[in-house]
């Protein structure tokens, strides 16, 4: 009886790639493929996502700018007629709030301090943004509140003229900045999506601006 002996397959002897055979030169070692995470570390400890704190130069910037516009209105005329500055203005509104909320709503001096008080709010919070945080969502939520109540305080008295930049002086237009640049401000704030990254967990990478996600 003849007895056949097993023979080695020639694709299980050598290294090969989709049945070919790995061409190596001398001195060469062929070895398995591997990847290794560059986020590993020596004790083997898995890479988890981790938010990055950062600061949100644009938006603070934009709702410092606000704030610097409603310092600006202050020392000039609002309107072509009394020619009253925002600074005069102000005052009367906080005279008139001493009256009541009713009075200060019916002298109309409501828009100026929704203006001006509002832009000092908002370079309070536009120096927030400069702090690294995992998200500005809350305070830019904070500032889009309060450069609607400015922008209500803009749009109020540009309605009630039938639209007509003549009657309005250059304090006006400060108002108008102090709105459009807390409402650009504000979004960017809080549209901004975190960034995240990958870390080792408990690497202690969270002391340099990582915080691991559980």
């Amino acid at each position: 009886m003849i007895e056949l002996q097993p023979q080695d397959d020639p694709f299980e002897a050598e290294p090969n790639i989709l049945g070919f055979p790995v061409e190596a030169t001398e001195g060469d070692a062929v070895s398995p493929v591997s990847y290794t995470d560059p986020w590993l570390t020596a004790t083997g400890s898995a890479a988890v996502p981790a938010a990055v704190r950062r600061a949100e130069r644009l938006g603070g910037l934009a709702l410092i700018l606000a704030g610097v516009a409603a310092g600006l209105s202050l020392a000039v005329p609002w309107t072509h007629g009394d020619g009253a500055t925002g600074l005069s203005l102000v005052l009367r509104g906080i005279a008139a709030f001493r009256s009541g909320i009713g009075e200060l709503g019916r002298s109309g001096y409501w828009q100026p301090l929704a203006v001006v008080l509002g832009g000092g709010a908002l370079l309070l919070l536009g120096l927030l943004l400069f702090l690294r945080a995992r998200t500005h969502r809350f305070v830019g939520l904070l500032a889009l509140l309060i450069a609607v109540a400015a922008a209500a305080g803009v749009v109020v008295p540009l309605a009630a003229a039938a639209w007509s930049p003549a009657a309005f002086g250059l304090g006006m237009w400060f108002a108008v900045g102090v709105a459009g640049m807390g409402l650009l401000g504000a979004l960017k704030a809080m549209l901004t999506t975190p960034l995240v990254r990958m870390a080792p967990r408990g690497s202690g990478r969270a002391r340099f601006g990582l915080r691991t996600a559980p």
